[in-house]
């Protein structure tokens, strides 16, 4: 017996939106990711009840050797997955490795709170489980992670409120809703003090993405339109208002930092519908036992992460949701009779080809990184075109298309001012001059786009427009003060020098 449920109809028509519903091309790269998934989500959702058990303690140890790394990375034995993080874990940044964790510490948490003998072997295992994770949320320093994790917490308390209640001892509730009112009150400020310019930089971003949806607000732009188009509404913002108190906080965006809008831009309140109904109905039934428990508070969590960071744009959180949800347990709709020898013979079979269909196309996409020959087969990723456009062993004869398509793809103030130095070397001096215009629109607070406008200027023989250029870049205060900025800075009081000893 099959059972069909009203998750697996609803994220059956997202994947369906997602997949059709394009601004860009389906990436053949980017493949192996949504076939990994779709096992992930296949095998939680379908295998038997033997191996459903042990699929969530086979995540849970997958998160301590997370913590494991991260302490050998904070130890200096091994090195982390990027130059500017001394800890990652296996992620790319520390952003995604702190929600990971946070994501499992908030289930182990219930499991803990569940358990009835506190000095029982079993329940200091889980503790230490617990205190591992949580320091790894910690040292990670990810704030949305950190509020993640406490979902774990905030579980508790409602639980507690609505027993007490139930008991009508309301005097201990109004104390002890005032008291954790408090307590969330302090942490929100001292998370917003620990990064006070990121929090704000994020309502930028939030901000354009909604009138990115407004535009669009039944369908969407399709899946990968945010990317495309965020950069230039930013840029059209600040074109707009040029005082606004955003401009030193503005920079190249990649992520919106909040999936239900990320969703909202690409395919409309239609999208954020279906997704926020899926959510809702996470609630509308109650677990079995503590680990259906645990697993349905750890999928609030990761919705918690969600809605500050951009979980689906990373590959193990993107599977470790697809877990999440397929071990949710939501109502049935339908019931299809199915021959037991038939469900283990297509169980065997999807689990057999999928993944090697996925390493195949995984082995493509490392090879892509280092061979900017296969550049016609990998147009339609964001990713590897950025990177085809910084490398400078790119023949001279694809730099052209792949700069015109790193533009569409994800355009920001980099590959304009690159468009806009090639256009300089062919002469086109207006096209020059609008991608320059548009690349110090995106990023106000940047000197290098407005000192490559000030030289085309120069070059075109606009000392008018060069003076006045040159005076409001002197100006700026950039976000921080590099040996590059001063050059430059130093080049333009140089010119605006001659030029009054010449009048």
């Amino acid at each position: 017996m099959l059972i069909i449920r009203i998750q697996d109809i609803m994220l059956g028509i997202l994947v369906a939106m997602i997949l059709v519903h394009r601004y860009v091309p389906v990436d053949i790269s980017s493949l192996w990711q949504y076939l990994l998934v779709g096992l992930v989500y296949f095998v939680a959702r379908f295998a038997s009840v033997y191996v459903r058990k042990y699929v969530p303690f086979v995540v849970l140890c997958w998160g301590v050797c997370e913590v494991i790394i991260v302490l050998l990375q904070k130890w200096h034995w091994i090195s982390s997955n990027h130059s500017w993080f001394e800890v990652t874990g296996t992620f790319g940044n520390p952003g995604p490795l702190g929600g990971f964790l946070g994501i499992l510490c908030a289930g182990v948490i219930n499991v803990i709170c569940r358990r009835k003998k506190l000095y029982d072997i079993r329940t200091l295992v889980w503790i230490l489980i617990g205190i591992l994770l949580m320091y790894g949320v910690i040292i990670s320093g990810s704030r949305s992670g950190l509020l993640a994790a406490l979902t774990g917490f905030f579980v508790l308390f409602v639980r507690r409120i609505v027993s007490l209640i139930h008991k009508r001892r309301m005097k201990r509730v109004v104390v002890e809703c005032f008291s954790t009112f408090m307590i969330l009150s302090t942490v929100s400020v001292i998370l917003y003090c620990l990064k006070p310019d990121s929090a704000d930089g994020r309502l930028l971003v939030w901000l354009n993405t909604l009138l990115l949806i407004l535009d669009n607000p039944i369908w969407g732009w399709g899946t990968g339109g945010w990317t495309a188009n965020y950069m230039l509404y930013q840029a059209d913002f600040f074109a707009s208002y040029p005082q606004s108190p955003f401009i030193m906080l503005a920079d190249n965006v990649a992520y919106p930092y909040n999936e239900i809008l990320h969703i909202g831009a690409e395919h409309g309140l239609l999208g954020m519908a279906l997704f926020i109904w899926f959510v809702v109905e996470s609630f509308r039934v109650r677990p079995s036992n503590c680990l259906s428990e645990s697993l349905r508070i750890s999928f609030w969590a990761f919705i918690v992460f969600s809605l500050f960071s951009y979980s689906f744009d990373v590959f193990q959180l993107t599977a470790m949701f697809a877990f999440l949800a397929a071990s949710l347990e939501l109502r049935p709709v339908f019931y299809i009779r199915i021959p037991s020898y038939i469900r283990k013979v297509s169980f065997l079979i999807v689990i057999t080809i999928l993944p090697c269909i996925s390493v195949h196309f995984y082995g493509l996409y490392k090879k892509a990184w280092h061979d900017p020959e296969l550049f016609p087969y990998f147009q339609y990723n964001p990713e590897i075109m950025y990177m085809y456009s910084q490398m400078e062993t790119v023949p001279d004869s694809m730099r052209s298309d792949i700069l015109n398509r790193t533009s569409f793809l994800c355009p920001d103030s980099e590959i304009y001012c690159m468009l806009g130095d090639e256009n300089m070397e062919k002469g086109n001096f207006d096209k020059s001059e609008t991608y320059y215009r548009k690349a110090s629109n995106m990023v106000p607070s940047k000197i290098t786009p407005r000192y490559k406008l000030f030289r085309l200027y120069i070059s075109r023989g606009d000392t008018i427009l060069a003076v006045s250029l040159g005076r409001i870049v002197l100006s700026l205060k950039p976000k921080v003060e590099s040996t590059k900025t001063l050059r430059m800075k130093g080049e333009i009081k140089d010119f605006l020098q001659d030029s009054i000893e010449l009048k």
